[in-house]
């Protein structure tokens, strides 16, 4: 019995595929839309999209096109129609939801940290596109706490590209890489471990340095010492970091005796 009401529904949507009534497969389609059958309404919205274009109906279908995209976790194509749709219908009821989704789709496509951020970054001007045009938008708070989250993911990014560099005893790249996420991220929740990672990285480049260099770079250390204690003075590492200190004004001290 199963199988027969199975066979008897695939007759059926296919009944609605080949059927040459566009009014038929817009209401199918919204009908499979509002069941949440996504995969059903997808074909039917992908060809009633050419089939309604110019007419009143054109800007709903590509809408809820974009929307089952999105419901079935194509987040890039979702987020191309969403795109596509604020380009096409400027002026629609749905365009502020479009490009929000648009900017969430892309969200929702960003990689985890330690991948490839492309998305992420697409995510990110597209949220302040969307904030830049709707700054009264009562998803503005939704925005902001996306753009954080996302800016987390690059920030932490960033410091572990850092302290790989480190790792690797690259340090010219590390001190590089450490100095770009404090410029990058100035209030970064890993500050305090830059700053630290700065000071040795610092010491291993004057030990590791030709005579003439020496000076200039353990003198880098002390003043990388200084804005570590300045900034964390009740840092758990200020022990560590007083080593480092005592050792590179010793090394000066003889390095000018």
């Amino acid at each position: 019995m199963t199988l027969i009401i199975i066979g008897s529904c695939n007759n059926g949507y296919n009944r609605v595929l080949k059927s040459s009534d566009p009014n038929v497969k817009y209401d199918k389609a919204m009908e499979y839309y509002e069941a949440k059958r996504y995969k059903m309404a997808v074909p039917l919205f992908e060809e009633l999209v050419s089939l309604y274009r110019g007419t009143t109906k054109s800007e709903k279908i590509y809408f809820y096109y974009a929307y089952s995209n999105y419901h079935l976790e194509n987040f890039i194509t979702a987020g191309y129609y969403f795109e596509n749709f604020v380009r096409t219908y400027p002026n629609s009821e749905f365009t502020e939801e479009a490009m929000f989704m648009s900017a969430y789709s892309d969200y929702k496509s960003s990689p985890t940290y330690s991948l490839d951020q492309e998305d992420t970054y697409r995510a990110l001007d597209n949220l302040n596109l969307f904030m830049d045009t709707y700054p009264n938008s009562a998803l503005k708070d939704s925005c902001n706490a996306l753009t954080l989250e996302l800016r987390g993911k690059l920030e932490k990014k960033a410091f572990e590209n850092a302290f790989l560099y480190f790792q690797i005893m690259d340090y010219k790249a590390a001190m590089i890489a450490f100095k770009g996420v404090l410029r990058d991220f100035p209030e970064s929740m890993y500050k305090e471990d830059v700053l630290f990672w700065m000071l040795v990285t610092n010491y291993e480049i004057a030990t590791k340095s030709i005579k003439s260099k020496k000076v200039e770079r353990f003198e880098d250390t002390i003043n990388s010492y200084y804005k570590f204690v300045d900034t964390y003075p009740e840092s758990r590492r200020i022990n560590q970091a007083e080593k480092y200190y005592k050792q590179s004004v010793k090394n000066l001290e003889t390095i000018n005796s």
